[in-house]
């Protein structure tokens, strides 16, 4: 079967280039990645460091690449594999084109969707969710996105702060306070430019 990665300009679409160029270099899952493996990219390109190096990552191993607005006019096999990394949880605002219609239109073909992070809008309904170092808020309150479908990916957070916070954060049904004032390392670790990449952050 084949994959396709739609990846936004910010740093989930950073996630989804560093996924293509790992499924086209170092997966068994791909064999032939000219054929099987297609990155939709939007068209202003990766704006954010960790995007920008896996974009040439995958420029340089031949992984074909095309814009958001070329997804709109393409018909895939039945059997593909969409990745969802359009938007994050940095997202603010209504959903804007190109990436409404492109959900648009995976909803409107059905089409088979696993989210990176968290999905990038209510019109898709993934078949599994990927969240990175903890569970996210807006997954646990959606009624859609059960806790069978949420897996969380380890990414560098410190054990010690796993144990005070993952648990309850993967959990959670409602918002859980907690005195960040009483734990100034918790505020150090977390802390990081608004641009800044995760992988930026010594994960």
């Amino acid at each position: 079967s084949s994959i396709w990665i739609l990846c936004g300009s910010g740093n989930n679409g950073g996630d989804g280039l560093a996924l293509a160029w790992y499924l086209g270099t170092q997966s068994p899952l791909i064999t032939s990645p000219k054929n099987q493996l297609k990155v939709f990219l939007h068209q202003d390109g990766p704006k954010t460091q960790a995007g920008q190096f896996y974009w040439q990552c995958c420029q340089k191993s031949d992984i074909p690449m095309l814009t958001l607005m070329d997804f709109l006019h393409e018909d895939w096999p039945g059997e593909t594999l969409m990745i969802d990394a359009l938007l994050g949880t940095g997202v603010e605002g209504p959903l804007r084109d190109p990436y409404l219609s492109v959900l648009t239109k995976l909803a409107r073909h059905k089409a088979r969707v696993i989210s990176l992070d968290i999905p990038s809008g209510p019109q898709i309904v993934p078949e599994a969710i990927y969240s990175f170092g903890v569970g996210k808020l807006s997954v646990a309150l959606d009624p859609l996105s059960p806790s069978s479908k949420v897996k969380i990916l380890p990414m560098g957070f410190p054990s010690y702060l796993m144990e005070k916070v993952a648990d309850k954060a993967v959990t959670a049904k409602v918002p859980i306070p907690l005195s960040w004032e009483k734990e100034p390392r918790l505020i150090s670790s977390f802390i990081k430019e608004k641009h800044q990449h995760k992988y930026q952050s010594g994960s």
